[in-house]
């Protein structure tokens, strides 16, 4: 069984990053254009309807999604039902350290003080209040 030879394509031309998948319904071969960003087919074969480009767009920012979460977290998500259990976690670790900075604040009778220079200083339980808003 012989492989195909590779398309040739003339060296002035962008290289093809994805090849679109669809096929010519006259000749049977392949297109020899590139796919479009997020997409399997090229502007020709459908790229450009307005459902393609919406899928696409979303099909891109869930990429996005998972690879940011990667690459913060270190855990590697597969799918977006994974995804939106890791960010539930996530959310919930959030609000719990939200509620327990509440508290201490709440437990501080006075929010500021004054430095050795006499200048007004906010406490750092304040400040740590704030950044987990």
């Amino acid at each position: 069984m012989s492989t195909p030879a590779p398309i040739e394509r003339p060296p002035e031309c962008a290289p093809i990053v994805r090849q679109c998948q669809a096929t010519s319904s006259r000749t049977g071969e392949q297109c020899r254009r590139s796919a479009m960003h997020g997409q399997d087919v090229c502007a020709t074969h459908g790229g450009r309807s307005p459902q393609a480009l919406r899928a696409a767009r979303r099909r891109l920012a869930d990429r996005e999604a998972l690879e940011t979460l990667e690459r913060l977290e270190g855990v590697p998500v597969s799918d977006m039902g994974e995804l939106y259990e890791h960010l539930a976690r996530l959310g919930g670790r959030q609000m719990a350290m939200v509620e327990i900075t509440a508290e201490k604040v709440a437990t501080l009778e006075d929010w500021t003080r004054l430095d050795v220079f006499g200048r007004e200083e906010v406490r750092a339980a304040v400040t740590v209040y704030r950044q987990a808003l």
